[in-house]
């Protein structure tokens, strides 16, 4: 199986994916790769021998560029964030090494409907299966990639990470040939519609307002989270057992029993984790956001 990774938004929780990403895409090589492989790359240090490249292309999406205040949360500097982050991965020998037949792919553009099979599906030549780390602040623009991918039908990941100060949440969709796994976005979160605001292209400059409702700790911690959903899908190959999780009771007959674990929520004043599990035909929208702004009382845990 290959894989083509499409990073969506690179500011806020973008910035400090695209810190990593390269290492574990190419420690993931190395990881799926057969001993002898492994080992002649490795004291090689990735200059001779051959594994085989599961991901055939990295893109990276996003409009804006870094200013100022953006370095209060955010991993860059002054410039197009696309081009910056495109010139760090260049220069890191994990991806110009152990990725060297992976393409890079750079968007200086919002996801829009006009755009979006492009991004998504411009390279589908390589029979690659999409994942995308949806990195974004609005609602808009989380409805209309989650509407995509459902419609789409076909094999893909999607983790969504959202953030405020010191909260965030990081959730998976996943589906294979006809059968998703996990419900959409927008059905998890009543308040990701349509119309619950405005895409970044659709904003005028002068209404953008600065403001400090992000930290670089819950970033980073949420970019952490991301990783570690894709190399668990990954390392399965795709498969839906990733993103199962052992429970500590056992079966009526002594077996183990596993739940699906699609949710990571992230506390940093109370410095919890926790793990959801959301039913596939969960559809949140038929109740008031004020009711699931919180984790609901029956919400399945560990």
């Amino acid at each position: 199986m290959s894989y083509q990774v499409i990073v969506i938004g690179c500011g806020g929780i973008g910035s400090y994916v695209l810190e990593m990403l390269p290492q574990v895409m190419a420690c993931l090589n190395l990881d799926l790769a057969n001993e002898a492989s492994r080992n002649t790359v490795l004291a090689s240090e990735g200059l001779e021998g051959y594994v085989s490249n599961l991901f055939s292309c990295l893109k990276l999406v996003d409009g804006d560029s870094f200013t100022g205040h953006n370095a209060l949360r955010q991993a860059g500097t002054t410039g197009s964030k696309v081009a910056l982050q495109m010139e760090k991965i260049r220069r890191k020998d994990a991806f110009s090494t152990w990725l060297n037949t992976t393409c890079l792919v750079g968007y200086e553009a919002y996801v829009t409907p006009e755009n979006i099979k492009d991004i998504i599906l411009g390279h589908e030549q390589y029979g690659a299966t999409p994942v995308i780390f949806l990195c974004v602040d609005n609602h808009r623009t989380r409805y209309e990639v989650s509407r995509f991918m459902e419609d789409w039908g076909s094999p893909c990941l999607l983790i969504n990470g959202g953030n405020g100060k010191i909260t965030g949440n990081v959730t998976i969709y996943q589906r294979d040939y006809g059968d998703a796994y996990d419900p959409p976005l927008y059905k998890v979160y009543p308040e990701v519609t349509e119309d619950a605001d405005r895409r970044p292209d659709e904003i005028h400059c002068d209404e953008v307002h600065v403001s400090n409702d992000q930290t670089a700790i819950i970033n980073n911690m949420i970019a952490t989270v991301m990783l570690n959903m894709f190399r668990k899908y990954v390392m399965v190959g795709g498969s839906a057992k990733a993103f199962n999780q052992k429970l500590r009771q056992k079966g009526k007959d002594g077996q183990t029993l596993y739940q699906r674990k699609n949710e990571v929520i992230i506390d940093l004043e109370n410095n919890t984790m926790m793990t959801l599990s959301h039913a596939k035909d969960l559809d949140n929208r038929r109740v008031p956001v004020t009711e699931v702004a919180d984790v609901p009382e029956n919400a399945k845990f560990n």
